[in-house]
């Protein structure tokens, strides 16, 4: 059995974030049904990505590093 992962990123807009996300998915899923991909669900990875302070953060009483997490979504496929 083969997989395939896809990133999926839902370009839309916070108040309609269910049912935009939803009709992209489904978007998503024919097309891949189309050439034979059964689709198996959704993986969704978080990962922190670390920034570096810039010089003179210390003198200025700044972070010296700033933390942000960023959210892949992935879906899967089987065939």
């Amino acid at each position: 059995m083969e997989y395939k992962v896809l990133p999926f990123a839902a370009d839309i807009s916070e108040d309609q974030e269910i049912e935009a996300t939803a009709g992209q998915l489904q978007t998503l899923i024919n097309q891949q049904a189309a050439e034979g991909w059964e689709f198996v669900g959704l993986e969704n990875t978080e990962i922190v990505i670390t920034v570096p302070g810039q010089a003179g953060c210390f003198a200025m009483g700044g972070p010296t590093q700033t933390n942000r997490v960023t959210r892949f979504d992935m879906a899967v496929f089987r065939k």
